[in-house]
């Protein structure tokens, strides 16, 4: 039986916290001058789109495309070899490539369209273009080498971000392609798996890069001011305020019992059973993952421009730490999911952060 505690290292005695790594200024006036551009890979053909929308979230695992253009992309972006086609988009200097799952097509008087939709390319370790595997391990691995061997032969690189873990001979046995497998290693600590923008590489991450009664002392990732915010929606999420949680494994598992720290633990959380936690480190990255999504919440959706150069941080992504100058008072929240849409002459970026409410 294994005690764990979420320690607080926030406010109080001991040096401030580091300054906000983009800084959005104040200003009277935002000028900006966007552009879009297409080019089919690895040809460098260009491909003309009239629009874009591309968005991620903590839901998913990566990028996805919607756009439209002439009706002749139908045969320029048609699948080659049984592998859909592959296509960089620029955004205002900002790269993305995706691949292109369906092009379809619209009619209308006088006007015919051709409609993309597409993914980022680690969608091809998944259905329908990698078959069912089946793992099991006959030794002892880390967690991080059962992905390594997921996607052996893939050629897709792993960016780990999370505390590694040892997984006993035996622990690990799963059926399903390779992104699939990547997503077990991912939800058994709560982590959260994202796609690299450009690159065949999945990047593994905690669900809480800080958990939220520790934001108000972490580095912010972006700082802005509310007026650069066009428009926005605040919605409750009420959740029971959670202060501990009983982690346990399975045949080969520990339990851990994960308390935040200051807490008297006594509001337990319903308890959570995975294979693949095996090992201290492992019981207390889900616990944590557990009791940082406790307690009361509020969604809010901001739309703002996508502001490059300078202190500007260009796309503000899931993941990030965002500080924001409101009305009255300034509040910090994570940045969880981004919608980019471009119709020129504008481009826009909606941010979908997860903020603590304030209780009485």
């Amino acid at each position: 039986r294994l005690v764990f505690l979420c320690e607080r290292h926030g406010p109080g005695p001991g040096p401030d916290p580091e300054p906000p790594q983009y800084v959005i200024p104040l200003l009277e006036v935002y000028v900006s001058v966007h552009t879009l551009n297409a080019v089919l890979l690895p040809s460098l053909e260009p491909v003309a789109l009239l629009g874009a929308t591309l968005e991620s979230d903590d839901g998913g695992f990566g990028w996805s495309l919607s756009a439209d253009g002439p009706e002749h992309l139908l045969d320029q972006l048609a699948p080659a070899s049984g592998l859909p086609a592959r296509v960089r988009i620029t955004i205002d200097g900002i790269d993305w490539v995706f691949a292109v799952e369906r092009v379809g097509r619209t009619r209308r008087f006088g006007q015919h369209r051709a409609s993309i939709q597409g993914r980022s390319v680690t969608a091809l370790l998944g259905d329908p273009y990698m078959p069912q595997q089946s793992w099991l391990s006959s030794s002892d691995y880390t967690a991080q080498q059962l992905v390594a061997q997921a996607l052996q032969y893939t050629g897709t690189a792993v960016d780990w971000g999370l505390s590694d873990w040892l997984v006993p001979a035996g622990a690990w046995s799963f059926t399903g392609t390779p992104l699939q497998a990547a997503l077990r290693v991912a939800e058994s600590v709560g982590a959260v798996l994202r796609s690299h923008r450009t690159n065949a590489e999945l990047i593994f991450a905690p669900r809480y890069p800080a958990l939220p009664w520790d934001w108000a002392g972490a580095t912010a990732n972006v700082q802005m001011p509310a007026d650069i915010i066009t428009t926005d929606s605040l919605e409750p999420e009420p959740r029971p305020a959670y202060n501990a949680v009983y982690v346990s494994g399975m045949a080969q598992g520990v339990l851990g019992h994960v308390r935040r720290s200051g807490t008297a633990g006594d509001l337990l959380a319903p308890q959570v059973t995975d294979a693949l936690i095996t090992h201290e480190v492992a019981a207390r990255q889900r616990g944590s993952a557990v009791l940082g999504a406790a307690g009361h919440k509020l969604t809010q959706t901001m739309t703002l421009p996508l502001l490059t150069g300078g202190s500007n941080p260009g796309l503000i992504q899931p993941g990030y730490l965002i500080e924001v100058n409101d009305i009255g008072h300034t509040w910090r929240g994570l940045v969880r999911g981004i919608r980019v849409t471009a119709g020129l002459p504008t481009v826009r970026q909606t941010i979908t952060v997860e903020r603590e409410a304030v209780t009485p």
